[in-house]
């Protein structure tokens, strides 16, 4: 039994005036909250994901009604993720300013993995039989990573990975552009552009 006006990670209060729990299952906008939540304050999921150690949550989504309200306004599609740094890269803030809602494999193309690629710049790997540096990156369309060539050094392995990653951040943008989901629009490719643009 989750308690009206009961704390959150410490933070959160729920001060919702309606079943948060019907039927036994939490509701979306709940789950999305406390998981917010959790990201910024938890020590426990800070040993796991020690990237999220900086984020906090405005304080205006300290109440679960506040952050319900916005949820609901954006309607999105279940199988939708909520993302901070699409708009504004590098953001730590959880933010009605800053965050969107957006399908989970965009969210995924927009991680960069630095806790766990090493020394390498992102998109490269080295291989040692060879003793090139290889580049590589997702396709968008077919889901699959796709080998980009071999190079003589990690700068340049990079160098094609970036121009191919555009490639796909410019599919990702007519993607968005003309699909009616999506909220804040014009943000969102702006925020691809210019992460992604040569």
């Amino acid at each position: 039994m989750i308690a009206k006006n009961m704390k959150v990670c410490g933070v959160g209060v729920n001060d919702a005036d309606f079943p948060i729990k019907p039927k036994g299952k939490l509701v979306r906008s709940y789950r999305v909250w406390s998981h917010v939540l959790n990201r910024c304050y938890s020590s426990k999921y800070h040993k796991i994901q020690p990237t999220y150690i900086d984020c906090y949550v405005e304080e205006v989504w300290h109440k679960y009604s506040n952050f319900h309200l916005w949820f609901m306004d954006q309607e999105p599609p279940e199988q939708w993720a909520i993302d901070k740094d699409i708009l504004s890269q590098g953001n730590k803030i959880y933010s009605p300013s800053f965050c969107v809602m957006v399908p989970r494999e965009l969210n995924n193309f927009t991680n960069e993995h630095a806790a766990t690629r090493g020394d390498l710049p992102i998109g490269v790997c080295y291989n040692k039989k060879t003793k090139y540096f290889e580049a590589w990156c997702n396709e968008v369309n077919s889901r699959k990573q796709k080998f980009l060539g071999s190079f003589r050094s990690p700068e340049a392995a990079h160098s094609e990975y970036r121009s191919f990653k555009w490639e796909q951040a410019k599919v990702w943008i007519d993607r968005i552009q003309s699909d009616s989901r999506y909220k804040r629009k014009d943000d969102l490719c702006k925020g691809l552009e210019t992460r992604y643009k040569i």
